[in-house]
This record gives C-alpha cells, sequence and structure tokens, in this order.
C-alpha cells in the first residue's frame, strides 16, 4: 500500500488539500468558549481570508497533478467546492454551541479563494 502511494504522485497530491480542510473543519466546529480565542476585531475575517486562501492552491495542485484539465476548468470547479465548503461549514457552526453562521465569514473564506487562485494562477502555475 505504502508503495502505491510512492508511486501514484496523483494520490499523494490531494493529501495537503485533505488535511488542510480537516484542520479547517477541526477548528470551526470548536465550540465558543473553549479557552481558544475564536474573535480578535478584524483577526478573525483575516484568518477566513487566509485559511481559504491557502485551501484554494492546494485543491488545484491536486487536480492539476491529477490531470483534471485545463487551467480554467480546474480554477472554476476550485472556486466553487471552496465556496461551497466555506458555507457549508458556516452552516455546520450554526448547531454548534456559542457559533453561528456568518454571511461575513463566508465572503471572506470567498475572497480568499479568490485570492489563492490568482496567486496560483501567477506564480505556481507550471504548463
Amino acid at each position: 500500500m505504502l508503495e502505491l502511494v510512492k508511486r501514484d504522485s496523483r494520490v499523494t497530491a490531494w493529501v495537503p488539500a485533505a488535511l488542510w480542510s480537516g484542520i479547517i473543519l477541526f477548528f470551526s466546529l470548536i465550540p465558543y468558549g473553549a479557552n481558544i480565542p475564536l474573535t480578535i476585531g478584524n483577526f478573525d475575517k483575516m484568518a477566513h481570508f487566509f485559511e481559504y486562501a491557502l485551501l484554494a492552491p492546494l485543491l488545484l495542485r491536486a487536480m492539476h497533478r491529477s490531470g483534471w484539465g485545463p487551467a480554467p476548468k480546474i480554477m472554476l470547479f476550485t472556486l466553487i467546492s471552496v465556496t461551497v465548503y466555506g458555507i457549508l461549514i458556516e452552516l455546520l457552526q450554526s448547531f454548534v454551541p456559542g457559533r453561528d453562521a456568518s454571511l461575513s465569514d463566508a465572503l471572506s473564506n470567498f475572497a480568499g479563494a479568490i485570492f489563492g487562485i490568482i496567486l496560483w494562477k501567477t506564480t505556481l502555475w507550471r504548463k
């Protein structure tokens, strides 16, 4: 099994995106008041922005290495996927004690995804 993972970069390409998605989910569903400061001024919005600015390129990298198609196709799919993921997490937060769904957080997620896609396309894309 380990040889399969080493040999097939299409499998290993998804690991960073999956891990980062899991980290985002874990910290997003911690109940408020669990001794972790969740909002400090605008830090909350910046954290959302940068979480998704990192998630988008990780997903783009995975899809690119897996041969999902041309850049425009995977950029659009990434934007939709990351945006939907952010919205779903915001909706899940409405069921967590002390947390709520926030449109401004979802917009910060969306803006971060756009920034991450632009960053990936302009600096990291290799044809």
